[in-house]
C-alpha cells in the first residue's frame, strides 16, 4: 500500500477515461440516502460480536434488540434474549453486553435498565432499574451495587431500593463522579471507578468555581435567557480536580493526596487487583512531564512514583493499566515514548522489565490475555496506517507473532475466549464486506461463521479509491480518498475537499468506502471530484507525524492538504480553477485558514463550528498543541483567522451551533465582525438549539444547506 507522490493517480488516470465508456444507468442517491443510508437501507445486515459466554460458546446480536447464542462448533445462532419478550423494553436497543468477572452472569445493559442472566440454562434473571434523573452509571458486576450520578453527587443504589449518598455538594462548582473532567482529554470517558472487590468506588471530583462562567444563550425561552457553561480557555484559569475513594464498609470518603499542583492533569485511574492501591497518572499542565503514582486505598497516601515520562513538546497519557493475570504484581503501559505507542512491561515498583512491541508502527487495541497471563493479544498498524491485524506477543520472551494473515490487507478486531484458546474475529476491508470469524490462537486457523453483504456492492454509484500523495516535506506518503463522477471524454469536474486534518482523527482507513461516507457518492453524482487526505497531525503514524504541528496549529496540515491538491490538479478531468473545501471542527478551522492563507487556490468553502482564534479554545486541548497565549504569541498570532479577513477572494458558508460548548460560538461571531469591519462579504447560518454538532434529523437540514451552497457556487455558477 505504499506509494510516492501522485504516482498512483498518474499512473492509472487512464482507469478514470476508461470508466466514462461503462453503461449509463446509474442508481442516484438521495440526499436523506447520502446522510442516514448506511444505517438504514444501505445498512450491512451483520451479526456484532457481543461477549463469551463461556470457553465454547459466544453471544451475539443483529438488530440490538435480539442476542443469540454461537457455539464454536458448527450450527446455526440460537435466540439467546430477546426484547421483544418484555415489553418494558418497548422502543429500547440494548447498549452493550459483558460477561461477570466470576463468569456466572452476562450483564445485559438498555436505556433504562441492566438485566443480569444467568449462563446456566434456565438459570435466574435480575432487572436493575437505573434511577429516572441518574447518570454516569457503572454497576459492579458480583455485588449488584449501581454507582451513578445525579446533577453533580455521587450515590450507589443497593438491593434495588437503598441510596447511598456519597457526597453531599450544595454548590454546582463542585462535579463529583462525572467522565466529563478535564474536558475528556487523556482518554477519560468515566469519573466513576469500583475496585475489583466492589469495597471501594473511586471517583473524580472536580472543583471549577474558579474558572469564569461563560455565557450560551437560550432563545427557545418566552425571554431569551443564559446558559452558563464553565468553559476553561487556554492560557486562563482552569479547574482543579481531585480523587476521592469512597469505603462502603464505614462510609468514609478519603482523598488521594497527589501533593502536586492543583491544575494537574489526574488519568489513567487503575485500581490494582487487591483493590488496595490505585494508580493514576499525574500530568502537569504543561503536558511535558509526567509521573504515574501508586496511592494508598485507605489513607490516600503515596505508596511509590513509579517512573517519569518527558517530552520536549507533550506527553499524552490515554490508557490505563493492563494487569497481568496471574501476576498481579506485573501491568502492562501504553507509552509514545519510542515514537510510536507500544506496550511496556513494568513492575508494581516501577522497574521496567521489558518492552514488549517495538517499530515504525502503533498498537492499537489491546484485546485480552490468556489466564495463564503468558500472552496478551493486541491490534495493531504494523502492515499499513490503514490496516489493522490481530497480534499476540509473550510477556516473558517479548517475542511477538500474527495470528491474522499480514497478507489480507483490511482492518480485524477480535474478542478472546476466558480460556484464550479462540478469538471471535471481526473483517472488513474497501472490498470486502464485514465478515465473522472465528480463530483458533494456537493455529491461527481461521474458521468463516457469517459473510455479510453489501447492498452497495449491486448499485452503480461513484465509489472511492485508495490514493497516495507525497507530503510538503517531500519525502512522507499521505493517503487519500478520490470519488469521481462518471466521467465524460474531455470535460473538466470541479474539486470537493473534504478535511478535518487535526489529531486524533483518521478519515482514510481500509474499511467499507475507505472509511468515508455515501456522501462521498452523492456529491460525485453532482459532479465533484470529491478528495479526502489525512494530512500531518493526523492519527495513527507516530509521535513525529503528529506532533509536527506543536505551537502552530494549521501550518503543516495546510501545507500538505495544498501539495496534494496541487499533485490532483495533474489529472485531465480536473478543474484546478474550481476548487471547494468544507469541514466541520477542527476542519471548520482548516476549511477558513486554507480559504484566508490560499485564496488563489480555493473558490467555495463551508466551515462548520469552526476554530477561529486558539486563545479562545479550552485549555487542555488548546495548551497541549499550541502552550499557553503567553508562552506561544506568535503561534496565536499566526494561526489566527482573524487578521487575514481581508485575503478573502471566494464565497463562504460558516455555520455554527448556538449551544456549541466546544467550540463557542464566539469563534464564528467575532471572525463575522472582522469581516464586517474588513468589508467583506460571507454568509453565516446559525443552528440555535444544536451544540457542537447537529445530529439527528436536522443533520438532512445542514447536509442539504452545504451542497446548495457548494452546487450553486461552483457547478450551477
Amino acid at each position: 500500500m505504499q506509494g510516492r507522490s501522485f504516482g498512483w493517480i498518474t499512473g492509472m488516470w487512464w482507469m478514470f477515461g476508461a470508466l466514462s465508456h461503462a453503461p449509463a444507468q446509474n442508481n442516484m442517491l438521495t440526499l436523506e440516502d447520502a446522510v442516514r443510508g448506511l444505517f438504514t437501507k444501505y445498512k450491512i445486515e451483520q451479526f456484532h460480536p457481543l461477549c463469551w459466554l463461556n470457553d465454547t460458546s459466544f453471544l451475539l446480536t443483529r438488530d440490538q434488540r435480539t442476542v443469540f447464542m454461537q457455539s464454536i462448533r458448527a450450527g446455526e445462532p440460537l435466540v439467546w434474549f430477546t426484547a421483544e419478550s418484555y415489553p418494558e423494553l418497548k422502543n429500547q436497543v440494548l447498549n452493550s453486553a459483558r460477561l461477570s468477572s466470576d463468569g456466572q452472569k452476562v450483564i445485559l445493559e438498555f436505556g433504562d435498565r441492566y438485566i443480569l442472566v444467568s449462563t446456566s440454562p434456565d438459570g435466574p434473571r435480575q432487572t436493575i432499574l437505573k434511577p429516572k434523573n441518574g447518570a454516569e452509571f457503572h454497576l459492579h458486576d458480583q455485588t449488584q451495587l449501581l454507582a451513578y450520578t445525579i446533577e453533580n453527587n455521587v450515590y450507589i443504589l443497593k438491593n434495588q431500593n437503598e441510596e447511598i449518598t456519597v457526597t453531599q455538594d450544595v454548590d454546582k462548582g463542585i462535579v463529583n463522579g462525572s467522565g466529563y473532567v478535564h474536558r475528556q482529554e487523556f482518554g477519560i470517558h468515566e469519573g466513576l471507578f469500583w475496585s475489583p472487590q466492589g469495597h471501594r468506588l473511586a471517583f473524580y471530583s472536580k472543583d471549577e468555581r474558579m474558572v469564569k462562567e461563560y455565557p450560551l444563550v437560550n432563545t427557545s425561552a418566552r425571554q431569551a435567557e443564559p446558559k452558563f457553561i464553565r468553559y476553561p480557555m487556554a492560557g486562563m484559569k482552569s479547574e482543579e480536580v481531585k480523587l476521592k475513594i469512597y469505603h462502603l464498609a464505614t462510609g468514609r470518603t478519603t482523598t488521594i493526596h497527589t501533593n502536586t499542583d492543583p491544575e494537574t492533569y489526574l488519568t489513567c485511574v487503575t485500581w490494582a487487583p487487591d483493590g488496595r492501591s490505585l494508580y493514576t497518572a499525574l500530568l502537569n499542565r504543561g503536558q511535558d512531564h509526567l509521573v504515574l503514582c501508586r496511592f494508598d486505598a485507605e489513607t490516600g497516601s503515596l505508596k511509590g512514583r513509579l517512573f517519569e515520562e518527558m517530552h520536549p513538546k507533550y506527553v499524552e497519557p490515554e490508557h490505563p493499566l493492563w494487569f497481568v493475570q496471574g501476576q498481579p504484581h506485573l501491568f502492562v503501559w501504553q507509552s509514545e515514548r519510542d515514537g510510536f505507542n507500544h506496550l511496556y512491561l513494568y513492575d508494581s515498583e516501577g522497574n521496567l522489565k521489558r518492552q514488549l512491541t517495538r517499530g515504525p508502527w502503533e498498537v492499537i487495541h489491546i484485546l485480552g490475555q490468556d489466564p495463564q497471563g503468558e500472552w496478551l493479544y493486541y491490534t495493531a498498524t504494523k502492515v499499513s496506517p490503514l490496516d489493522r491485524h490481530i497480534y499476540r506477543v509473550h510477556l516473558k520472551t517479548g517475542r511477538s507473532e500474527p495470528i491474522t494473515s499480514e497478507r489480507d490487507s483490511g482492518t480485524w478486531s477480535g474478542q478472546l475466549s476466558p480460556d484464550g484458546r479462540y478469538l471471535l474475529a471481526s473483517y472488513q476491508s474497501s472490498r470486502t464486506a464485514p465478515a465473522l470469524y472465528l480463530i483458533e490462537t494456537s493455529t491461527k486457523i481461521a474458521r468463516l461463521l457469517h459473510q455479510s453483504r453489501d447492498p452497495l456492492d449491486s448499485m452503480d454509484i461513484p465509489k472511492p479509491r485508495l490514493v497516495t500523495f507525497t507530503a510538503a516535506d517531500g519525502k512522507t506518503t499521505l493517503y487519500g480518498r478520490l470519488t469521481t463522477p462518471r466521467l465524460e471524454p474531455g470535460r473538466r469536474y470541479p474539486v470537493y475537499l473534504y478535511v478535518y486534518g487535526g489529531p486524533h482523527a483518521q478519515l482514510v482507513t481500509h474499511t467499507r468506502l475507505w472509511g468515508g461516507s455515501l456522501m462521498d457518492s452523492y456529491m460525485a453524482n453532482q459532479g465533484f471530484v470529491v478528495l479526502t487526505v489525512d494530512n500531518r497531525g493526523s492519527a495513527h503514524r507516530g509521535l513525529e507525524f503528529e506532533n509536527v504541528i506543536h505551537r502552530r496549529l494549521g501550518y503543516h496540515e495546510m501545507q500538505d492538504q495544498v501539495v496534494a491538491l496541487r499533485q490532483l490538479f495533474r489529472l485531465p478531468f480536473v478543474d484546478s480553477t474550481r476548487v471547494a473545501v468544507h469541514g466541520w471542527s477542527f476542519g471548520g478551522f482548516m476549511t477558513i485558514s486554507l480559504m484566508l492563507n490560499y485564496p488563489e487556490l480555493f473558490d467555495v468553502g463551508v466551515a462548520g463550528g469552526p476554530v477561529t482564534d486558539w486563545k479562545w479554545y479550552e485549555v487542555m486541548y488548546g495548551e497541549r498543541y499550541m502552550d499557553t497565549p503567553q508562552e506561544n504569541p506568535e503561534g496565536y498570532q499566526a494561526t489566527s483567522l482573524l487578521d487575514k479577513v481581508q485575503n478573502l477572494k471566494g464565497k463562504l458558508l460558516i455555520i455554527h451551533g448556538l449551544q456549541d460548548d466546544v467550540v463557542v460560538p464566539q469563534h464564528s461571531l467575532e471572525l463575522v465582525e472582522a469581516f464586517i469591519k474588513a468589508g467583506k462579504q460571507v454568509d453565516f447560518f446559525p443552528y440555535p438549539s444544536h451544540p457542537h454538532n447537529v445530529r439527528g434529523k436536522d443533520r438532512i437540514h445542514l447536509m442539504e444547506k452545504v451542497t446548495d451552497y457548494l452546487i450553486k457556487n461552483l457547478i450551477n455558477n
